[in-house]
């Protein structure tokens, strides 16, 4: 545990030191973002070289980020932004990049009732919580590529999975199947068609106020950048494998299953805030055991 805890420190500085680097050495890049592989960095690397993005495996770094105020933008998963701003980090969400796209995948035959998820207190972790609560959960794996890795191998039975992971697991273990829609299951349970995955948000740097220049026209080039990787699928999953953000062979035909999204303003509210009423009615520490205000959100200047 204490190695772990090292190691995690260790990266995080790193990932520091290199943000610090790219500044001292003189690179001009006009803002920084705090991405995670996988879906939620997906447009991101899309934008273009005028954004500096740092990738990592899982949310711990990109919350390092935001938290030491390192980065002027991070993609987070939904609750995390939650807790991130209830605990006094100040930050906005400009939007929200990603809608639910979950599925619980098993092996034929297989009568386990441990649900693996990628990370604890993640998105997949309460959706697997509220809606199958008589399963344990498995959290030895923190990130979707590793968790579908491990399940083609045959180490787990039943896991919780965002597309494409989900597409790429189906083609590669003919053991598999679909054992929930998660969507489906959602809808079922609460009535509402859609639960947020990850958003934008926009981080108040030390000693600073917010860009509102800066957070227009970073939002105006991700509406931009959301558009050509659902027009271009196979450049989109060639620049975020170069970036590395996804391997293209698990994206390039599942780029219309990520439910990429670019939602702001008062439906983002709308939707946000009932997500989170749904959590904090059934697992409030989530989101640090309330709704957060409405400065949590971004308002456009008309």
């Amino acid at each position: 545990m204490y190695v772990f805890k090292i190691k995690l420190v260790s990266i995080f500085f790193f990932f520091v030191f290199l943000f610090s680097s790219c500044v001292k050495n003189g690179e001009n890049f006009s803002s920084s973002i705090a991405v995670m592989s996988g879906v939620s960095g997906f447009v991101a690397a899309n934008l273009d070289d005028k954004y500096k993005l740092f990738v990592s495996p899982s949310p711990q770094y990109a919350i390092g980020a935001v938290s030491s105020k390192e980065v002027d933008f991070a993609i987070l998963p939904v609750n995390t932004a939650a807790i991130l701003y209830n605990k006094g980090v100040d930050i906005k969400v400009l939007s929200i990049t990603a809608l639910g796209m979950l599925s619980v995948l098993a092996h034929k035959e297989s009568e386990s009732t441990e649900i693996y998820t990628p990370g604890i207190n993640s998105t997949p972790d309460f959706i697997a919580k509220y809606l199958f609560p008589e399963l344990s959960r498995n959290y030895t794996i923190t990130s979707p590529a590793q968790l579908s890795a491990l399940f083609i191998a045959g180490k787990c039975d039943l896991a919780i999975l965002p597309e494409p992971f989900v597409t790429y697991v189906l083609n590669n273990d003919d053991n598999s199947f679909v054992l929930s829609d998660v969507n489906d299951r959602w809808l079922l349970k609460t009535g509402i068609e859609e639960y947020p995955m990850s958003v934008l948000v926009a981080v108040k740097r030390a000693n600073s106020e917010l860009d509102n220049k800066k957070i227009d026209r970073l939002l105006k080039d991700f509406k931009n950048a959301s558009d050509f990787v659902l027009k271009n699928p196979t450049i989109a999953s060639s620049r975020a494998e170069e970036k590395d953000i996804m391997k293209k062979e698990m994206s390039e035909n599942s780029v219309s299953k990520m439910n990429i999204s670019f939602i702001t303003g008062d439906k983002m509210a709308d939707i946000l805030n009932v997500y989170f009423d749904v959590i904090l009615k059934n697992e409030s520490s989530l989101i640090a055991d309330r709704i957060p205000d409405e400065n949590f959100i971004y308002k456009e200047k008309k």
